[in-house]
This record gives structure tokens, C-alpha cells and sequence, in this order.
């Protein structure tokens, strides 16, 4: 069996999953400790997504849902990948 060897492109897209991802997630907890009366809290059920393999010239996309579980308006105001 061959083992397949990233190119540069994949390994970037990859790095920029991954980053999405941990930025959502620490987002998902800065969230979690808001939760009083009266605060946002947010919450995204599915703070990760694995997209595998992605040949060079191919395009994917996931929607991440998110969620304000708090009493008070949640605002996001900038979002930046990688």
C-alpha cells in the first residue's frame, strides 16, 4: 500500500482546519464561564471537523452551528480563519 504525502497546499488547509477549530473550541469555553443571568453564552455543539484528505484543486466546506445558549445578545463581531 502507498502512503499518500501531503503537498504544501494540503498541509495548509489542514493548519487552517485545525486553527479554525481550536479558536472555536477556546471560544466555546471563554462561552462556558459567561453563563450567569443576563450574559451570552455561546455553545457550538460540533466545535471540530476532521475533512480528512482534500486533493490539491478540490474544495469542501462545513458549517459550523452556532448557538446562544445565555439570556443576553451575542454579538460576534470578527471571525478570522488560521
Amino acid at each position: 500500500m502507498r502512503k499518500k504525502i501531503a503537498t504544501p497546499s494540503q498541509t495548509r488547509r489542514r493548519r487552517a482546519l485545525a486553527l479554525i477549530c481550536l479558536a472555536m473550541g477556546l471560544a466555546l469555553l471563554v462561552g462556558r464561564g459567561e453563563g450567569a443571568a443576563g450574559k451570552p453564552t455561546l455553545s457550538i455543539p460540533e466545535p471540530t471537523h476532521h475533512a480528512g484528505t482534500v486533493d490539491e484543486g478540490t474544495s469542501f466546506s462545513h458549517t459550523f452551528t452556532v448557538r446562544n445558549q445565555g439570556t443576553a445578545e451575542l454579538r460576534i463581531l470578527d471571525v478570522k480563519p488560521g
